[in-house]
């Protein structure tokens, strides 16, 4: 939410326990914070090279509360989430080339596809639908070893596969999509989701995308822009072609030049549809954008 609170706190460097086994932090792919009640969090390459992660056991001149013993990584100007209480262990993460997303599939239209569950969150009862339904039925790869959200505030997030195919995603109420599970600490929730990504296939929100995404205009007709969409996913093709795929299976193919003119926009029915500036290609319930 943007707020910021200033500790002052007291531990041992991790990178000086790394040092005794002659390795150095900024060498590491990432490390994964794992707390004693299930919480767990991914670091990052990025936050590694440029931030120090404090294993303290003293807080504002304090011992750590009962609760947040025997330590609690602390690492200076990131986001809280990184700040795990009752830390149990941090594990060594190997790197792993990412793949170029070649798959684009759109949650509002997909999830039309998968059973939906009651869910009761807080004092709401929402819909949700079942992560590992997700994969079968889009035939994701579940060997990936994780998924990677992306939230339209900006949050970028790793989760291990097993916690998302354990997982839900909340689709009606408020902060939709949200990551969530019964089993799940809140604080591993990620709410308003922009993407999740497993191997080449990403999963895109359009209700997020209209808040973080750019606008352009077809006609007369006002949509989120598809380049700024695949601009946000990691290294869509820039070439193309492209094949549209609409929810009754009608697929059309385009070229780079008009993708990146493209807009969706919402339909007075609800759903969602793919305009071009040639005016000549429209896809209603559009499902999916793949590199030919």
């Amino acid at each position: 939410a943007g707020k910021e609170t200033t500790k002052s706190v007291k531990g041992v460097l991790f990178n000086t326990i790394l040092q005794t086994k002659g390795i150095h932090q900024k060498d590491l792919f990432a490390v994964r914070l794992v707390a004693g009640d299930g919480y767990q969090i991914e670091v990052p390459s990025e936050v590694l090279n440029t931030r120090d992660i404090i294993i303290a056991y003293e807080m504002d001149g304090q011992p750590l509360e009962e609760k947040a013993k025997p330590f609690r990584a602390i690492i200076p100007n990131e986001r809280a989430m990184y700040w795990v209480r009752n830390l149990e262990s941090i594990e060594i993460l190997q790197g792993t080339q990412e793949a170029d997303v070649k798959r684009i599939i759109f949650m509002e239209t997909a999830f039309k596809k998968l059973p939906h569950e009651d869910y009761t969150y807080y004092e709401s009862t929402d819909k949700a639908v079942k992560n590992s339904d997700i994969l079968k039925e889009y035939e994701v790869d579940d060997s990936a070893p994780t998924v990677a959200f992306l939230a339209s505030d900006g949050l970028e997030k790793n989760e291990t596969m097993e916690v998302f195919q354990n997982s839900y995603l909340k689709v009606t109420g408020d902060e939709t999509p949200l990551f969530l599970s019964p089993d799940m600490p809140k604080g591993m929730h990620i709410k308003n989701i922009f993407s999740f990504t497993a191997f080449d296939t990403a999963f895109v929100s359009l209700e997020s995308a209209a808040v973080c995404c750019d606008t352009g205009i077809v006609g007369e007709v006002e949509g989120v822009s598809l380049k700024s969409i695949a601009d946000k996913l990691n290294n869509f093709s820039k070439e193309g072609p492209y094949v549209l795929t609409g929810l009754d299976g009608y697929q059309v193919e385009v070229d780079h030049e008009t993708f990146i003119n493209a807009i969706i926009s919402k339909t007075s029915e609800g759903g969602f549809k793919i305009k071009t500036n040639d005016n000549k290609t429209s896809v209603k319930d559009i499902l999916m954008i793949e590199v030919k």
